[in-house]
């Protein structure tokens, strides 16, 4: 147990080191303008870390290449919703001639009410088939008219929350985009 214990430990040091040493040589090239070197730098870091997508995204922003840019920014709002920073920057680069348009639909997580509606209309199908069994009659009106108001409800909600994830833009200018950020 001791030694599963040493072993992890180290290599816990190690990652905080490797961190800590790429993230350091990341931000000192970018503050003497070396941009590539530093994108290259932060790009190291395997740790998902919205400090580290955010530097890549400035990286990339003065590089000129704005949607990867934008796609780091994203990343980083993601893992940190609060990141004001990131959040300014895109607001910059739509400036840069990039509109950004969010989805017509509300995240299925912010829907809590529909959410426990839908749950609640499940439930009472549950009941009304489990009270048809015991009484063995024919299916009403009202428990077809339930049945397919759920089945709808929870197609509608299955969609809005797939489309809730997609993020696109608009590009009003020629772009040159050679390969798309990694989908980390």
């Amino acid at each position: 147990m001791t030694k599963k214990s040493f072993v992890i430990m180290t290599l816990l040091i190690f990652l905080i080191l490797t961190f800590s040493n790429e993230f350091d040589s990341g931000v000192k090239y970018y503050k003497d303008g070396d941009f590539k070197n530093a994108l290259s730098s932060f790009q190291n870091i395997k740790q998902k870390d919205s400090r580290v997508y955010f530097n890549i995204g400035n990286c990339f922003f003065r590089l000129k290449k704005l949607p990867e840019a934008a796609a780091y920014y994203l990343k980083s709002i993601r893992l940190d919703p609060g990141l004001k920073d990131a959040l300014q920057n895109l607001r910059l680069i739509a400036g840069e001639d990039i509109v950004f348009h969010s989805t017509i639909f509300i995240p299925f997580p912010r829907s809590a009410v529909y959410t426990v509606n839908l749950l609640f209309l499940f439930i009472l199908l549950l009941f009304t088939f489990v009270k048809l069994i015991k009484k063995k009659k024919g299916i009403s009106h009202v428990q077809i008219t339930i049945a397919v108001l759920t089945i709808i409800l929870s197609f509608y909600s299955l969609f809005a929350y797939v489309n809730s994830l997609k993020e696109f833009a608009v590009i009003n200018q020629h772009s040159e985009v050679l390969s798309s950020p990694s989908s980390d």
